[in-house]
């Protein structure tokens, strides 16, 4: 397996559990937010939104790099197979 492959792998296997992760700290700042002063509302809401973000964010650079070398696969030059 190359190390592309390995690579991919193992990201795919810890995906869920750090958009879980992600998911879990964002729901933190949400209870944080609730009892707080006006600023740190918005401190918390910018958090939270990043951290939501970066969940799926994560999910879409795995696809968005996996389509990448199943369509680059395609081209003349073309990607090794087996290294």
């Amino acid at each position: 397996m190359s190390i592309t492959g390995t690579v991919g792998y193992f990201v795919n296997s810890q995906l869920p559990a750090w958009q879980k992760n992600l998911r879990n700290e964002a729901q933190h700042y949400v209870q944080l937010r609730a009892p707080s002063p006006f600023l740190p509302q918005i401190a918390y809401g910018v958090l939270e939104f990043i951290l939501r973000f970066l969940a799926g964010w994560l999910a879409g650079l795995l696809a968005g790099y996996a389509l990448h070398l199943a369509l680059d696969s395609l081209t003349p030059s073309a990607l090794p197979i087996l290294c």
